[in-house]
């Protein structure tokens, strides 16, 4: 008797033993859960904008902070975050103000060129995006292509009438899915 005791107590510790060196990190994660919120904007505009307009982009960052930034060349900015550490608000807007400055227009022809993309998505454990359109976290892009043919009057006109915004992404996300 005192024998069967000792194997059942062995048993229920071997048991409990099992229990308790159980993992309960990400690899128990369904793989259909969301790993990640991911925000990714770029811009790509031909020299023409950088001679004669300031390119001014203002975006939020990974902990929610507003950002601005003067541009001079081709630039892009993402971020990944675990949901729970996800900021609510993101923001990509690209204004183009023309230089007080800038090179005498006398050319036949100026083109102006631009590729701005501000995208935002979730990401599962098993790599794929997060799609259910009933959520905020659904995957939302925005993008500016565009070519700009101009004479030499059209295109003074075109730098006369002011600041340009090129882009203009905003997108909110509650923190549900």
């Amino acid at each position: 008797m005192r024998t069967s005791i000792k194997i059942m107590a062995m048993m229920l510790s071997m048991i409990a033993v099992a229990f308790g060196t159980t993992s309960c990190g990400e690899e128990d994660n369904d793989p259909l859960d969301v790993k990640s919120v991911n925000a990714e904007y770029s811009l790509e505009l031909s020299q023409l904008w950088f001679d004669f307009y300031d390119i001014d982009v203002t975006y939020y960052d990974q902990a929610g902070k507003e950002n601005t930034v003067r541009v001079t060349e081709k630039w892009s900015y993402g971020f990944s975050v675990k949901p729970k550490d996800a900021p609510r608000n993101y923001k990509f807007t690209v204004v183009a103000t023309p230089k007080k400055v800038h090179p005498e227009i006398n050319g036949s022809q100026y083109v102006l060129s631009e590729n701005i993309v501000g995208e935002f998505y979730g990401i599962r454990y098993d790599g794929s995006t997060y799609k259910e359109l009933w959520s905020d976290l659904s995957p939302y892009t925005v993008t500016e292509v565009d070519v700009l043919t101009f004479s030499s009057a059209q295109f003074k006109d075109y730098l006369d009438g002011g600041s340009r915004k090129l882009m203009d992404f905003t997108k909110t996300f509650d923190g549900k899915y």
